[in-house]
């Protein structure tokens, strides 16, 4: 004689969801402009007001950003820190790496657009980092960070990248104590003569739901 008993189906199913939230300075992105027009060798220690080249010269926002230069002329590039349109930023720090073809791509000169900084020994030789740091954390959307002085050498296509700090990794710090650090979300470039170049415009931050499920347990029991 044969049976089918069911004797107890159970089911157990925990779902717990939370959603994460970064710092101020969260999805924000450095891109390279470059200002094919701006170079005076006396123009040097006021690179970083922007009221020393003609507004129409330097963006003011992430989508009027210039990636493509041409010609052997000692140009200046400037590096941004860009956040989306509805952020509130508190940016007092920021830490990130330079990559480019030495040889080729002669740099002039650079300066920070911060009160401080530290940089790695090699700087600013390809493969290097900095950090750059502002005594009152800046609450703009788009932030002038650095601006470098240079030329392409040779003429063939070269590109100047930004990159995460060799030692201690991309990001933006604000001004809390712990500060907190939100990762860089991408990094532009500048390209010459045929070389590549990008601006990644900051996207506004959505959501992120984490989720930790139970396990599923079916229980059949027969005689």
């Amino acid at each position: 004689m044969r049976s089918l008993v069911s004797g107890l189906v159970a089911f157990h199913l925990i779902a717990f969801a939370s959603v994460s939230t970064g710092g101020p300075n969260e999805n924000g992105t450095l891109v390279v402009h470059g200002c094919d027009l701006c170079f005076t060798t006396t123009d040097w220690p006021f690179f970083c007001d922007p009221t020393n080249w003609p507004q129409e010269l330097l963006p003011t926002t992430c989508a009027e950003v210039n990636t493509y230069l041409e010609g052997a002329n000692t140009v200046v590039w400037y590096v941004y820190a860009a956040f989306p349109p509805s952020a509130s930023p508190r940016l007092s720090e920021v830490s990130f790496g330079i990559d480019l073809p030495e040889l080729e791509l002669v740099v002039v000169a650079w300066g920070s657009c911060a009160d401080a900084f530290e940089a790695t020994s090699n700087w600013p030789g390809s493969g290097s980092g900095t950090v750059l740091r502002w005594s009152v954390p800046q609450e703009s959307t788009f932030v002038t960070a650095a601006y470098f002085a240079g030329y392409n050498y040779y003429g063939n296509p070269v590109s100047f990248a930004l990159t995460p700090h060799p030692e201690v990794g991309g990001y933006f710090g604000d001004d809390s104590d712990p500060i907190v650090k939100d990762p860089i979300a991408q990094y532009g470039s500048l390209g010459w003569d045929g070389g590549e170049g990008s601006a990644p415009c900051p996207e506004e931050p959505t959501p992120t739901v984490r989720q930790s499920w139970g396990k599923t347990k079916w229980e059949i029991r027969s005689k």
